[in-house]
C-alpha cells in the first residue's frame, strides 16, 4: 500500500483538514476580537504559533489512531496499551504543556525578552547639532526641520550611533564649543551649520567634522530658492551620508533606507511644521485638537503617503475627545465614533508609510485608553497590562524616546491603582518620571518635538500625583511652584485644560496652600457651565471644584461661602446622577456601583453642611442636615466610618436642641462603635467627627470622667508630627487651616493637663 493510500485510509487528510479549518477560524477570531479586548498585537501572533504547533500533534494522532464514529482504534498490535498511554498521559500532558507555554508566553516572555535585550554595538557615532537660524524666529521651522530630517535619516544606519535629538537640543539653550560638545556627547563625528532665509531665497552653510582627527571632512554653502527647501534637505542628507560611507561600511539596505523622504510636497510639509508649532503655544488640549487635525488632514490630501501627516491627524483627533469623558452607561456620540475609527485608520496608515514613526506607534499604544463605556475592573487591568507591555516594547525599539518612557510609567501607575501597590512602587514610578522631566527641562520648550511635549504633559500631570501617593505634599507643592512657567509660558494657569487645573488645585489643596488653590478654583467656578464644558469640565469635575471651594472656606472660617460651595456640589451631584441614569430617574434603591458612589457623596455633602451650620451655632439646621446624611448612609446598608460620623454628630446636635432620648441613643451607638473600632479611626480628621463629639457631649453633661476619656482618645489619634508642628508655632501661625481638625483638641487637651 502506498503512503498516499495509507494516509487516506487512516483519514489523516480529513483530520488535518478539519484541524486546519478550526485553526483558521480561531486565528481569524483572534485577529478580529483581540484588539477589542485590549490585547497587544503579539497575542495574535501567539495564537498563530500555537495553531502551527498543534499541526504536527494532530498529524501524529491521526496517523497513529484510526478515528471512528464511536471510538479511536490504534493501528498497532499494542493498541490498548498505546491508547491508554495516549488518553491518560500523552494528551493531558500535551495540553498541560501547551497551556503552560501559553501562560509563560503571556505573563513572562514580554518582560524577559525586553530585559535581556543586548546593547547594540556601533562602528561610529555622530551628533547633528541644531542649525543656527540667522533668519526671523517665525522661519526657524526650516533650520529645526533640517536638523530633525538629518537625525531621522542617519538613525536608519544600523552601525551608526546617532545622538538623540533631545541631547543636542540642550546646546540651543546652553551653547558650548564643538570640542566641548564632542566630549560631552562622546561622538566621532559632528554636523554643524546655519540657515538664512531672506526674501524668497535660502542660504544653508553646513559642515561634517571628524572630531577624532580634528578636521573638516566636508563643508558647503547652498543658495537656493525658498521653494527648493525639500530638495536642499534631500541633497544635504545625501552628501552627508555619502561622506560618512567613505569612512564607514554602510550596508546597501541602510543606504536605501536613508534615501526615504518624508514628503515631496512642500505645502504639505509646511502644514505639518505649522501644526507642530501649535503644540508650543498656550492652547487647551480641546482647542489643540480642533486646530491640528484639520491642518494634518489637509496635508494628507496633498500627499496621501505622508506618514507624519497621518500621525498628527490621529493625535489631533485624540486630543479633540481626550477631555470628553462620559459616565458609565452613556453612549459614544456618532461624531466621536467616526473620529475614533478615523484615528485608528490614520495610525495604521502612518505606520504603513513609515514603520519607524515613533508618534504613530506611541499613539497606537495609547489608543486603547480612549474612553470606554462600562469598562470593568478586570478589563481595566487587562487593558493597563497590555498597554504597559506594548509601551515597554516601544522603549526597546526607541530606547531614547522620552514619550515612550513616560507612557510606561503612566501605565505602570494605572496598574498600581487597579491592583494596589506598595509605596516603593510609587517611588520607583516617581523617580522614573522625574528622570524624564529633568531631561526635558534641559531643553528650551520651543525646541521640543511633539513626542517630547507629550512626555512633558504626562510628567506635569503625574509627578504631583505621585508625590501625593508617596505622601510628600510639600515636594508636590514645590514642584508645581518651581515649574509654573512650564505649565503656561506667561506664568499663569490660564492656558491649562481640565486635567492640569484639577491636578494643580488638588496639589495646592493637599499641600495646604489654600490661597493658591482657591485662586484656581475661583477661576473655574466663575465660568458658566457651557464655558466649563468647552474646557472639558464635566459635571463631576464641577461639583468637585465647588466641594473644594466649600472645604477651603470652611477651614478659613468663611462659613457663608462654605455653604455656597457645598450646596452647589449637592445640586450638581443630583444633576450628574440623573445624567448617569438618563432617561430613567435616579433611584437610590438601585445598587449599581456608580449610583452607590453618588449616594455616599450625597451623604457626605449633607454632613459637611451640618458641620458648617454647627460651627455657626445654628443647631436646628445642623440637625436637619445630619439627619439626612444619616438616612442616606443607612440606605447603603454599610456600617462604615461615614455612617458612624453621621451618628456621632447627629447624637451630639440632638442633645444641644433638647432631644435627650434620641441624643442618648445615638451617642451610645457612637461610643460603642468607637470602643470596638478605635483602630479604624485614621488621624485627627476622623477623630474630629467621631471621638470629639463624644467629648463635647459628655462635657456638656458635666460628666468629666467620660469627657476626659474621649478627649484623650481624640488627642492620641492626632499624628505626632502635627502636634509637634502646632506646638512649635506662634499664636498667629496656629490659626492656619491645616490645623482645622486638630486645633481645638490639642488646646483643650493641654488645658485639661494644666488643671
Amino acid at each position: 500500500m502506498s503512503l498516499y493510500e495509507e494516509l487516506k485510509r487512516r483519514k489523516v487528510f480529513k483530520t488535518v483538514g478539519v484541524y486546519a479549518g478550526i485553526a483558521f477560524v480561531f486565528m481569524q477570531l483572534a485577529a478580529d476580537l483581540f484588539p477589542y479586548l485590549y490585547l497587544p498585537d503579539w497575542t495574535v501572533t501567539f495564537v498563530i504559533i500555537l495553531a502551527i504547533l498543534g499541526f504536527p500533534i494532530t498529524f501524529f494522532l491521526s496517523w497513529t489512531y484510526d478515528i471512528k464514529r464511536d471510538n479511536i482504534d490504534s493501528q498497532d498490535s499494542s493498541s490498548n496499551a498505546k491508547w491508554y498511554f495516549t488518553k491518560k498521559i500523552f494528551l493531558p500532558a500535551t495540553g498541560f504543556i501547551l497551556m503552560l507555554v501559553g501562560a509563560v508566553f503571556w505573563f513572562i516572555y514580554p518582560f524577559i525578552s525586553l530585559s535581556i535585550a543586548e546593547e547594540r554595538q556601533y562602528d561610529a557615532s555622530i551628533a547633528v547639532l541644531y542649525m543656527d537660524n540667522i533668519s526671523s524666529e517665525e522661519q526657524s521651522y526650516f533650520s529645526d526641520g533640517l536638523t530633525t530630517e538629518l537625525i531621522n535619516r542617519l538613525s536608519r544606519i544600523q552601525n551608526l550611533k546617532v545622538t538623540p535629538r533631545i541631547d543636542v537640543a540642550v546646546y540651543k539653550k546652553n551653547p558650548a564649543t564643538i570640542n566641548q560638545i564632542a566630549k560631552d556627547l562622546n561622538v566621532d563625528f559632528i554636523i554643524d551649520g546655519s540657515v538664512k532665509i531672506y526674501n524668497n531665497s535660502l542660504r544653508v552653510s553646513i559642515a561634517l567634522l571628524d572630531v577624532l582627527k580634528d578636521e573638516t571632512i566636508w563643508n558647503d554653502v547652498y543658495n537656493k530658492e525658498l521653494n527648493d527647501i525639500l530638495k536642499v534637505q534631500d541633497e544635504i542628507a545625501g552628501i552627508v551620508i555619502k561622506k560618512l560611507n567613505d569612512n564607514l561600511n554602510i550596508s546597501q539596505t541602510d543606504l536605501l533606507a536613508t534615501g526615504r523622504k518624508a514628503t515631496d510636497n512642500l505645502e504639505a510639509y509646511n502644514l505639518i511644521q505649522k501644526s507642530y508649532q501649535y503644540f508650543k503655544e498656550p492652547l487647551t488640549l480641546v482647542r489643540l485638537g480642533e486646530v491640528v487635525a484639520p491642518l494634518a488632514e489637509q496635508a494628507i490630501k496633498l500627499d496621501p503617503t505622508y506618514s507624519d501627516a497621518y500621525a498628527m491627524a490621529a493625535l489631533g483627533l485624540r486630543f479633540k475627545w481626550w477631555l470628553h469623558k462620559r459616565p458609565s452607561g452613556v453612549e459614544f456620540v456618532e461624531e466621536e465614533v467616526n473620529d475614533k475609527k478615523k484615528t485608528e485608520e490614520y495610525i495604521e496608515k502612518a505606520i504603513e508609510y513609515n514603520s519607524k514613526n515613533r508618534l504613530a506607534k506611541a499613539m497606537k499604544v495609547l489608543l486603547p485608553q480612549w474612553n470606554v463605556k462600562d469598562i470593568s475592573k478586570a478589563n481595566q487591568l487587562f487593558s493597563a497590562r497590555s498597554t504597559m507591555i506594548d509601551a515597554k516594547m516601544l522603549i526597546q525599539e526607541f530606547p531614547d524616546d522620552l514619550f515612550c518612557q513616560a507612557m510606561y510609567v503612566y501605565f505602570s501607575n494605572a496598574m498600581s491603582a487597579i491592583l494596589g501597590a506598595e509605596e516603593e512602587d510609587y517611588r520607583e514610578q516617581l523617580s522614573g518620571l522625574i528622570r524624564v522631566y529633568d531631561k526635558l527641562e534641559k531643553v528650551d520648550f520651543k525646541y521640543s518635538e511633539v513626542t517630547e511635549i507629550m512626555a512633558s504633559l504626562i510628567a506635569l500631570e503625574h509627578i504631583p500625583k505621585l508625590y501625593a501617593q508617596v505622601n510628600e505634599p510639600d515636594n508636590m507643592v514645590t514642584f508645581i511652584k518651581d515649574n509654573k512657567n512650564n505649565f503656561c509660558q506667561d506664568g499663569t494657569f490660564n492656558c491649562l485644560n481640565t486635567f492640569h487645573l484639577k491636578m494643580i488645585s488638588e496639589g495646592y489643596y493637599t499641600g495646604y496652600e489654600y490661597d493658591e488653590a482657591l485662586a484656581i478654583i475661583n477661576s473655574i467656578i466663575s465660568k458658566s457651565e457651557d464655558e466649563l464644558l468647552a474646557l472639558g469640565f464635566n459635571l463631576g469635575d464641577q461639583k468637585r471644584s465647588f466641594y473644594k471651594y466649600g472645604m477651603i472656606n470652611m477651614k478659613l472660617g468663611n462659613n457663608d461661602l462654605a455653604m455656597k460651595g457645598f450646596n452647589a456640589s449637592l445640586n450638581l451631584s443630583l444633576k450628574d446622577a440623573r445624567v448617569m441614569c438618563e432617561p430613567c430617574e435616579f433611584n437610590f434603591s438601585e445598587r449599581e456601583e456608580e449610583e452607590r458612589s453618588f449616594e455616599w457623596w450625597h451623604g457626605h455633602y449633607h454632613r459637611r453642611l451640618g458641620l458648617v451650620h454647627m460651627l455657626e451655632e445654628d443647631y436646628s439646621e445642623a440637625s436637619k442636615y445630619y439627619e439626612q446624611a444619616l438616612q442616606l448612609n443607612e440606605e447603603l446598608q454599610e456600617s462604615d466610618e461615614s455612617l458612624i460620623k453621621a451618628i456621632c454628630s447627629y447624637g451630639y446636635v440632638q442633645g444641644l436642641i433638647g432631644n435627650s432620648d434620641i441624643s442618648s441613643e445615638k451617642i451610645n451607638e457612637c461610643a460603642e462603635w468607637v470602643e470596638e473600632n478605635y483602630h479604624l479611626i485614621d488621624g485627627g480628621y476622623d477623630a474630629y467627627e467621631t471621638v470629639w463629639p463624644l467629648y463635647l457631649h459628655y462635657d456638656n453633661l458635666n460628666q468629666q470622667e467620660k469627657a476626659h476619656k474621649y478627649l484623650s482618645f481624640a488627642y492620641t489619634n492626632i499624628e505626632e508630627d502635627i502636634i509637634e508642628e502646632y506646638n512649635s508655632l506662634s499664636k498667629e501661625q496656629k490659626t492656619h487651616p491645616k490645623f482645622f481638625y486638630s486645633r481645638d483638641i490639642i488646646e483643650i487637651y493641654r488645658e485639661s493637663l494644666s488643671q
